[in-house]
Order: C-alpha cells, then structure tokens, then sequence
C-alpha cells in the first residue's frame, strides 16, 4: 500500500512539472526557431528597409505597420516577417542620410534659394531686435529629400548672410538670394578658384557640427554655441581656399543645429 501511495505521489509530481514547463515555455520558441520564421524575418526586414528610406526622402511621416506579405504564408512565417519589417523600416527610415544630395536637381535649387530668403529674414530680424545668433530652421517635413536638403543648407547661409548685412548696416533686401548673387570677389582668389570646394566643405563641416552639438547637448551645464570658434575654424581649414572655408563654417552651423535640437 504505501509502495502504490508512493508511485502515485511520484507520478502526481512529474505530472505538476510537465504543466509549469509547458505553462512558462514562450509562445515563440516555436516560431522563431521554424524555417519559415526566419525567411519571413530576413525578406520583412529588406523590404521594411527598402519602405523606410523611400518614406524617408519623400517626406513622408513614418509608418512602420507591416503589409500583407504576398501569395500564400504560415502563420510562423507572417511571425517573422512583420517583426523583420519593423526593425527595417525604423532603420532605413532614420538611417536615410540628408547630406548626401544631387546638388543639380531642381528640387535642392529650389529648396536652397526658398530657404536663403527665409532664413535672411529671420537672420536680419533677429539681429535688428538685438537676439542672440540662432537660426531656428522652420519644418519642412512634406518636401522631399532633395528640396530639404537645399532648404537646409539655404537657410543656414541666409540666415549667415542677412545677419552679416545688417551687422553692416545695410537695408533689409527684398530678395535675400538675388541680393547674394551681387558680385563680390573676395580678394586674392582668383577667378574659378575652388569651384566645387564649397559643397565639400559644407559637408565636412556639417559633421563636425554635429559631433559638436551632441556633446553640448549632453553638457551637464547649458551651454548652446553654434558659431565654430576661430581656432576651430583654422584647425580645420588651415591651407583651403576661401570657398571650403566659407562652405566648412555654414556646415558647421546647420550639422551644430540639427543634433542639438534632435
């Protein structure tokens, strides 16, 4: 008797661990070990990737919901997919790069001279009311990418130029750009000279502006500066020509600006 009391305790107790396994054993360790989670996954994530940087550039506001995946699929296979989807889209959407732009689309032409007038108002008015140097680059999310890249670097240089003039003592323009493309040869550079070199200059400078803002951003202590020192300036520009360095400084200011305020 107490050998069969034995055996049924015995029984009763594998019978409690066999239910508590199955009850703490994860919904998908199934699925994410089947075959079929794992293609979905894989294409999810391309095609998500694919969607994100085309939401990107377009200006589209980000939309990560995962479509129905063509013909016909299992239930472990929609699993992956729509989680390979999301982690794509987020990706390819904030991973689509702004300084990388076809300066000779009519798009960016457009975008950069809107952007100068915008931002040489904002530039000269904020130096008539005595405020501090901080253009503020108003939203342009509907554009696309390359009519918000020109209005980006435009604005910085607007902003830049009508802060000059009025510094200067000039008249506020009615057209900021038109009002740019006065001649002005700098002197000692020769005509022709560093054609070209202002874009790359812009570039490399929008990254260190960027490093720059993250870490004052981060300061313990408030600290906003997005005007490169002169020491910074030379450090970074010793022996260019006046069209890299002009281009290194507004690039600076418009990289500073954009991961200060991210």
């Amino acid at each position: 008797m107490r050998r069969l009391a034995a055996v049924f305790i015995v029984g009763l107790l594998l019978c409690i661990c066999a239910c508590s396994c199955a009850k703490g054993k994860s919904p998908f360790s199934k699925a994410t070990s089947n075959p079929a989670y794992a293609q979905g996954k894989n294409e999810g994530y391309g095609y998500g990737r694919e969607q994100g940087r085309a939401d990107a550039n377009s200006g589209t506001e980000p939309n990560d919901a995962p479509p129905t995946p063509a013909g016909s699929y299992s239930s472990a296979y929609k699993a992956g997919f729509d989680e390979g989807y999301r982690t794509g889209y987020s990706e390819g959407y904030n991973t689509a790069s702004e300084i990388d732009y076809d300066t000779s689309d009519p798009d960016y032409i457009a975008g950069y001279r809107n952007g100068f007038n915008s931002g040489g108002d904002e530039g000269y008015t904020d130096y008539r009311n005595g405020d501090e140097y901080s253009p503020s680059l108003k939203d342009i999310s509907g554009y696309n990418r390359n009519y918000r890249a020109g209005y980006k670097v435009g604005f910085s240089e607007g902003y830049k130029y009508a802060w000059n003039a009025a510094e200067q003592g000039q008249a506020q323009a009615l057209d900021w750009y038109e009002d740019s493309q006065i001649p002005q040869k700098g002197g000692g550079e020769e005509e022709g000279e560093g054609i070209g070199d202002y874009e790359v200059g812009w570039k490399d400078g929008y990254r260190v502006g960027q490093m720059q803002g993250d870490y004052d951003q981060a300061a313990v202590e408030y600290y906003y500066e997005p005007k490169p020192g002169q020491a910074m300036i030379d450090n970074y520009t010793s022996g260019c020509s006046k069209s890299y360095r002009e281009g290194w400084q507004s690039g600076y200011e418009a990289g500073y600006l954009d991961s200060y305020f991210d």
